[in-house]
């Protein structure tokens, strides 16, 4: 049975066959990430990995931070990410409340705060994580594209609701997020192509929450070294332009459209 949530939210019926309907936390030493988009509203994506496979069990939007704190508990989520601006301090609080456990709860939660950052053109990039700070730096394009392909090949998605108001913003918001080309100055003509960047024609904040929810699942446990490693740039010009949305890839097997 397909299962919705308060809040609006879509919710994958993994849910009821890890013995916890949609309100618990799944099976025993199941890791729960969380990803959040922050705006007028709180858009969030909820995650696991299951026999090496992403899985997204519920996304939606709340309406601020108690409604965040409700979510981080109903779910047992043990890793989140959260968007660092543009309430840059409200974001900092919040991530500095979680991860002393100053909240009542027995969850072993981390909360980092993500930041962008836009290194040039074919040079190396780290994803770095500051413990000091609760940030991590990740490389915008690269990170980006790696969410996308991520969504094309392997990621497992809720039940597909045709017409139900979760999907169709969930849809929008990963066809309003676009790669496109950019070329060399004075040969544009040519097309010959410099690099991509990812650019927004609309609202596209579940397309960063889930990509939040894919950083917040590689996080490290305890103590991190300062840089995760090494990224190279150059795999983003092999990446098609744009992001199509994929039907191969759901929790009950089924295709049910192509964007």
């Amino acid at each position: 049975m397909h299962l919705f949530g308060d809040h609006g939210a879509v919710i994958s019926p993994l849910r009821a066959h890890n013995g916890a309907g949609d309100a618990g936390r799944g099976k025993v030493n199941e890791r729960i990430a969380e990803g959040v988009d922050v705006g007028a509203r709180m858009h969030f994506v909820v995650g696991t990995s299951q026999n090496g496979k992403p899985v997204t069990l519920a996304f939606g939007a709340v309406s601020g931070f108690p409604d965040l704190d409700d979510l981080m508990r109903r779910y047992g989520v043990s890793q989140a990410v959260i968007d660092a601006a543009p309430e840059e301090h409200a974001t900092r609080e919040w991530a500095r409340k979680w991860n002393p456990r100053t909240i009542d709860t027995a969850q072993d939660v981390k909360v980092w705060r993500c930041a962008y950052s836009t290194p040039k053109p074919g040079q190396s990039a780290m994803i770095v994580w500051n413990e000091k700070t609760q940030l991590v730096t990740v490389p915008r394009t690269e990170t980006l594209s790696r969410s996308a392909a991520e969504l094309l090949s392997a990621r497992q998605l809720p039940r597909y609701e045709p017409g139900h108001p979760g999907w169709v913003e969930y849809l929008l918001h990963h066809k309003n997020s676009k790669k496109i080309p950019i070329f060399v100055e004075g040969l544009v003509d040519a097309k010959i192509i410099d690099h991509f960047e990812w650019h927004e024609i609309g609202p596209d904040h579940l397309f960063h929450a889930g990509t939040y929810e894919m950083i917040a699942r590689e996080a490290p446990h305890g103590q991190v070294v300062p840089t995760r490693g090494l990224i190279s740039l150059k795999r983003t010009q092999e990446r098609s332009a744009g992001l199509e949305i994929p039907g191969e890839r759901h929790a009950d097997g089924k295709a049910p459209w192509r964007g």
